[in-house]
Order: C-alpha cells, then sequence, then structure tokens
C-alpha cells in the first residue's frame, strides 16, 4: 500500500508543475498579447500626432555619429511627441499592463489607478500615457546617454529639464516644446508660455493651464531621477526591474520543486516485534 504522505507529495508535485507551466505559458504569451495604445482608440486624445512606430522612434534617436547634447534633447523630444498618444486621466486604468505581459506587474498594478512604465522600452512599446510618462522616458534616456536630465513637476503638468552649458533648460516632449529658456525665465513670461504651447497644438484650456503652472514656482518640484519620480513612495523603482526577471525564476522555480515532490518517497514506517 502506498503510504498517504506519498499521494500527498505527489498531488503537491503536480500542483506545483501544473502552476510553473501554467505561469511559462502566459510569459509566451506576453511575448504577444502585450497592451498597446493605437491611434483609432476611442481615449485617445491626440491621433494625429502619432508619426513613428516603436522602431521608429529607436531610429530617430540612434546617435550612431557625434551629436551635442541640445541637438539630442531637441530630437528626443519630437521622437517622443510623435510616438506617444495623451491618454486622458479619465482613462489612464487602461494602460494597465496585461496579467500575459508581466503578471507581477499586473498583480502590483491592481491598486493603482494609474501605471506607468519606468523602463522605456516597455513605454514607448505602449506607445501612450499621460505627460508624466513622457517626462519618464525622457529622462530616463537622457540619462542612460550620459546626459544630466532632471524631472520637473509643477501644478498640473510635468516636464524636463536638461543640463546645457551649466545651465537648465526646459523641454515638453509632450508637446515637442523645446523652450530654450531656463525655468526661470519661464516663470515670469505667462504670455509666452501660452503662445507657444497653443502653437504645439494645446488646447486653450490647456495653455492657460500650463502657463498658470510654471507661474506659481512655489508648488514645483525637481526630481534627478525617474525610477523614484515613478515610484512616488512605493516600491515601483524595485520591483519592476526584478520583475522581468521573477516571472521566469518563480515558475521555474515551482517547476523544480513539483518534480522534486513527485519522486520523494515517504518513509515507511515498519513496527518491531
Amino acid at each position: 500500500m502506498i503510504p498517504k504522505k506519498n499521494n500527498t507529495f505527489k498531488q503537491s508535485g503536480f500542483l506545483l508543475l501544473f502552476l510553473g507551466s501554467l505561469l511559462i505559458f502566459s510569459n509566451i504569451l506576453g511575448l504577444y498579447l502585450f497592451r498597446t495604445v493605437e491611434a483609432d482608440d476611442s481615449f485617445v486624445v491626440n491621433p494625429a500626432t502619432r508619426k513613428l512606430s516603436a522602431s521608429d522612434f529607436w531610429g530617430e534617436i540612434d546617435t550612431s555619429q557625434p551629436i551635442d547634447i541640445q541637438q539630442f534633447a531637441e530630437r528626443l523630444t519630437k521622437a517622443i511627441s510623435e510616438r506617444i498618444l495623451f491618454v486622458s486621466p479619465d482613462h489612464a486604468h487602461l494602460l494597465h499592463p496585461t496579467f500575459f505581459e508581466n503578471w507581477i506587474i499586473w498583480f502590483y498594478s491592481l491598486n493603482s489607478g494609474y501605471y506607468q512604465w519606468i523602463n522605456p522600452e516597455k513605454a514607448i512599446r505602449l506607445g501612450g500615457g499621460m505627460c508624466s510618462q513622457c517626462a519618464i522616458i525622457f529622462n530616463k534616456i537622457m540619462n542612460s546617454k550620459g546626459y544630466t536630465s532632471v524631472i520637473l513637476r509643477l501644478n498640473g503638468h510635468v516636464v524636463n529639464e536638461v543640463v546645457v552649458d551649466g545651465k537648465l533648460f526646459v523641454y515638453d516632449s509632450n508637446f515637442n516644446v523645446n523652450f530654450n529658456k531656463q525655468l526661470h525665465e519661464l516663470e515670469g513670461d505667462p504670455e509666452f508660455l501660452y503662445t507657444t504651447y497653443l502653437q504645439h497644438g494645446a488646447t486653450d484650456e490647456q495653455a492657460a493651464a500650463f502657463a498658470q503652472a510654471f507661474s506659481t514656482p512655489e508648488d514645483n518640484m525637481r526630481i534627478r531621477f525617474a525610477d523614484k519620480y515613478a515610484a512616488a513612495g512605493t516600491m515601483q523603482d524595485l520591483i519592476e526591474p526584478a520583475s522581468f526577471y521573477l516571472i521566469w525564476f518563480i515558475p521555474v522555480l515551482l517547476i523544480l520543486f513539483g518534480i522534486k515532490l513527485l519522486f520523494h518517497q515517504a518513509p515507511i514506517k515498519t513496527t518491531s516485534i
């Protein structure tokens, strides 16, 4: 007779094998079933601005030839504005990754009203978001090239600053605006801000709101690294990069442990006469 413990081990082993295999199969599906934002989605505010595919984006910012920091910042600003479609806050929940794409981030994002990728490749593949997602992409790519970039959070808008010749110049990749000015210059010129945003496709209401946001310096905040900005007091800056490895490591571990349980034999107790 097979000991009951052996039956329990085998059942647990089959369960772990099944769960691990299911998660690996889910990961494979995630290579194809991932969230994207398209120009014809009803919740997209500015569909006409989409001019680049994800692969075209990386080609646009390729720097095989020497280029100075200001030229690269302008090129990156334009590329982001032509790839990332603006999604209104009312529909931000639609930007969460799918279970198949990354089941760890999917679980993590359930309690979040708006998940924005720290990883620029994932964000560019998604192709949509709000101004903060654009600022994160800009910051991550600029920093990866060895340039000094800062996320500038205003009251109601998020832009970037880049150190050029020892000065912080403001860039808004959400609207493809290269101000070529410092923050203190913009704070004192709301009319210039209003006109500039109108010229770059903002509505009258948006242009007025952005001009107001710049003109109230007391609530402006600089964040050096996108990881800390996106995390905002949570552990996203640790969870997201770790999840890319854990979604594969955990299922493999479950399978190995399941195999061990399948071949485990509980000791048979004998009674002495």
